[in-house]
């Protein structure tokens, strides 16, 4: 915590020393204050938890072609766990948290866009996992979260008629290793084309991957990588689509298939090496890398309606295509004028793969003020 305190005076006194350079810049900002509160059994034990945090975004236009932002959050936490074999048993913990979560500044320049410093990066069209995405995140089972900022440095080209060329060279927190990476888009009518290439210092590995997103009477993408690592190549692929309906204020029905052969078990790994003693402990005691019991082919489903202009329903669905094991996320959300937001979810989990490393149900309810 104090070095992200650090890193927020650091902040203000460079925004300081610019505001005094250039004169009076214009400044805005926006924000949420959030409770959250979760709780699970898992292994005998019941776990409650809560968060209070405020989150703000901060804004310097600088001039008409820089513009310094900022992400501050803060907040204090408590966890609480029961022991189910000990009723009285109740253990408490406190913690507290200052992060910087966004620093980085624009520069429209007249032939390039430039974005540098700790900023969030998406990349990809598919629904809740892109292939070609080189900080992959999985965000729809936890809606409250914000995806996490990455050191880079990103230049955008704008060329043609609509197209575009996206040049990425990024670190990790520590400042330790490089990743570089290049996604091309070409506008083909009603469809995107996207190819990109991304290139990871830490574990050697590359990535080469297409993305193509249209519309033509309904919603359609297909996207997909191969991950490039050493001899090996595995392939991760999404083809899905959506459509709006006019019931409700509104409904998004989408569906997708899911494809990730990057995940190995104990027996892939044994059949690579050749190691046929691994082969047979594997084939009289079973794979316990648990990784063959979850699958490699998901079928998912989302149904996301706006029953009202205050009231906002949806369900998520991810369905094994191997077996049993399915994760269905219900979510309900109520608005309550520009300011007030209630929510709540719950996870459930099921199927033969669930075992004892994740719990299978997890309650989470949470109301945000913005500001």
């Amino acid at each position: 915590m104090r070095g992200s305190i650090k890193h927020i005076l650091i902040l203000c006194c460079e925004v300081l020393l610019i505001s005094t350079a250039i004169g009076a810049p214009e400044f805005w900002y926006y924000g949420f204050g959030e409770v959250r509160g979760s709780t699970f059994e898992h292994q005998e034990r019941t776990r409650y938890a809560f968060i209070e945090l405020i989150r703000t975004d901060l804004y310097v236009s600088l001039s008409d072609r820089f513009l310094l932002s900022a992400t501050v959050e803060g907040g204090f936490t408590q966890d609480r766990v029961r022991d189910l074999s000990h009723a009285s048993a109740m253990r408490t913990e406190t913690g507290s948290f200052l992060e910087l979560e966004r620093l980085f500044m624009d520069a429209y320049l007249p032939w390039v866009d430039l974005r540098i410093g700790k900023q969030a990066v998406h990349w990809g069209s598919a629904f809740l996992v892109n292939p070609t995405d080189p900080f992959p995140e999985l965000l729809e089972t936890e809606p409250w979260r914000a995806r996490s900022g990455i050191h880079a440095a990103r230049g955008t080209v704008r060329f043609g008629a609509g197209h575009q060329n996206q040049l990425l060279a990024g670190m990790d927190d520590d400042f330790q290793y490089w990743l570089a990476a290049n996604r091309t888009t070409f506008r083909m009518g009603p469809a995107d084309l996207s190819v990109s290439g991304v290139w990871r210092e830490e574990t050697e590995s590359g990535l080469v991957g297409l993305d193509l997103r249209g519309n033509y009477e309904i919603g359609y993408w297909v996207e997909g990588g191969m991950h490039l690592d050493g001899s090996k190549a595995r392939e991760e692929i999404a083809i899905g689509a959506d459509y709006s309906f006019a019931i409700f204020e509104n409904l998004l029905v989408t569906a997708q298939y899911y494809r990730n052969n990057t995940i190995t078990t104990e027996s892939d790994d044994a059949r690579e090496n050749g190691d046929d003693a691994a082969l047979a402990s594997i084939a009289a005691n079973g794979d316990t890398s648990g990784v063959a019991s979850i699958g490699r082919d998901f079928g998912i489903f989302s149904m996301a309606a706006s029953v009202t202009p205050d009231v906002s329903l949806s369900s998520l669905l991810v369905q094994s295509l191997q077996n049993s094991n399915r994760l269905v996320v219900p979510v309900a959300t109520f608005t309550t004028g520009d300011r007030w937001e209630f929510s709540a979810a719950v996870q459930l989990r099921s199927g033969s793969g669930v075992g004892d490393a994740i719990p299978r149900n997890t309650y989470i309810a949470w109301g945000r003020m913005s500001f």
